[in-house]
């Protein structure tokens, strides 16, 4: 996947969420049986709560263009993320998510348990790791992804 993030100005302050818009393209690689089919772009709106004691709690809603047997098609996404920051370089998370909400013409809902962590590389890169477990037949039993982010 790659992808763009965009931070609301001024969003985060007065105890308010901080917000952010992401648009990603997702290209079609790995195995046959989960790589999907062409490009296939998405836009999520984020939101984030500060919890106090290094706690976070964000909510992620969007919507993706993908590609199937029967052909384009629109679908939902939505994640629900609760986070903790151990240091000022090195996070971790669980999150709720439904990659795919979709008819069962198009593939159906997938929805996972993630979990994972941020290692900050410096001021400006970040390096991350998920781990994800499958929770209904249309989701892949188990997973792992990792992600590099810069910043500029």
């Amino acid at each position: 996947s790659i992808g763009l993030k965009y931070h609301v100005p001024g969003s985060g302050e007065s105890g308010g969420p901080s917000m952010g818009w992401l648009f990603h393209v997702d290209l079609p690689t790995g195995s046959n049986d989960f790589k999907g089919e062409g490009a296939r772009p998405s836009v999520r709106f984020v939101s984030e709560w500060d919890l106090g004691n290094d706690l976070t709690l964000g909510v992620m809603p969007g919507v993706a263009w993908e590609s199937g047997e029967n052909g384009r098609y629109a679908s939902g996404l939505f994640g629900v993320l609760v986070g903790k920051a151990w240091s000022d370089r090195f996070s971790t998370f669980a999150e709720i998510a439904l990659p795919q909400i979709a008819g069962s013409e198009d593939g159906g809902t997938q929805a996972s348990v993630d979990f994972g962590s941020s290692l900050a590389l410096g001021e400006s890169a970040n390096w991350d790791l998920i781990v994800y477990k499958g929770l209904n037949q249309r989701t892949p039993d188990l997973g792992v992804a990792t992600g590099f982010s810069i910043t500029w």
